[in-house]
């Protein structure tokens, strides 16, 4: 199989409707993307703190392709697709997280089709990670979906307890956890966004508001197509992984203490995005 790169980019942020963007793009005639979300072939190489947690996630994620294959021919009383299986095999085989693995990913997308890659932690690649990715995808364009500063650390907040990263259960824990998130790199959009904008143009990078998407997701789709130069179409999927089903509930205290940090976050979105950016 020919490998080649992926054309276009969502970077994120963490936190957004990057599920939206997977969902939607990836059921269109016109895109291909991965069967398996968040390739983090950057992050892998730029933010090494984090080297081990990716490459667990990546390749847990190609194996329960694999997976989800065998038991779905099996439920439909079909034939494997060999080649789709040796493809997957291939990427868990392969020295992972090279230009030469990177390219493999998308070798399997028609020369007709766009390839996408959906990986939300690149929006927080370092100085050097975005000069690599500036060099390395010429000619791709990226989209960044971006919350209320607030509303993305919140978000975070709540699925971090969802899966059992964290437990809080006094105010003083709920307290530790907010600060903590409120100095995730996520969280400094002061700091991420300058750093993308410096090196592509709005010709190159969409930067769109979260709560856009979530008021008129097909809206939202009219740009994310007129960007990427794709023809108008209302794909399957157009209202999913828009809503945050968690189940968990921040306390106030908890809520009012992250807008207290954030505050200078969320004053750097309105004087340089503009108040679509803020929750109202």
């Amino acid at each position: 199989m020919i490998g080649r790169k992926p054309d276009l980019i969502c970077i994120g942020a963490a936190g957004a409707a990057t599920e939206w963007v997977y969902q939607a793009l990836q059921s269109r005639d016109d895109c291909w993307s991965p069967p398996f979300r968040a390739v983090d072939f950057f992050t892998h190489r730029f933010c090494k703190e984090n080297r081990g947690e990716i490459h667990k996630r990546v390749i847990g994620g190609i194996e329960f392709a694999a997976s989800q294959h065998r038991k779905n021919r099996a439920r439909q009383e079909k034939e494997l697709d060999e080649e789709y299986l040796a493809y997957l095999d291939m990427l868990t085989t392969l020295p992972p997280f090279n230009g030469t693995w990177y390219k493999q990913v998308f070798s399997r997308a028609p020369d007709r089709m766009i390839c996408l890659d959906v990986t939300p932690d690149y929006s927080i690649l370092p100085e050097d990670g975005v000069d690599f990715v500036a060099k390395f995808l010429k000619g791709a364009r990226f989209v960044c979906l971006l919350p209320d500063p607030v509303d993305r650390a919140l978000a975070q907040m709540r699925q971090m307890v969802a899966d059992g990263v964290e437990a809080p259960a006094t105010g003083e824990d709920w307290a530790d956890l907010t600060r903590r998130v409120a100095a995730d790199p996520r969280s400094d959009y002061a700091s991420f966004v300058p750093r993308w904008q410096k090196r592509f143009d709005s010709r190159r990078l969409l930067i769109l508001p979260n709560a856009a998407v979530l008021s008129d997701p097909t809206a939202a789709l009219r740009k994310l197509e007129a960007f990427a130069n794709l023809v108008r179409e209302d794909s399957w999927g157009i209202d999913r992984g828009l809503t945050d089903d968690t189940g968990v509930t921040v306390p106030d205290d908890a809520v009012k203490l992250l807008a207290d940090l954030l505050a200078p976050q969320s004053a750097f979105v309105l004087d340089h995005l503009g108040p679509d950016f803020i929750q109202k």
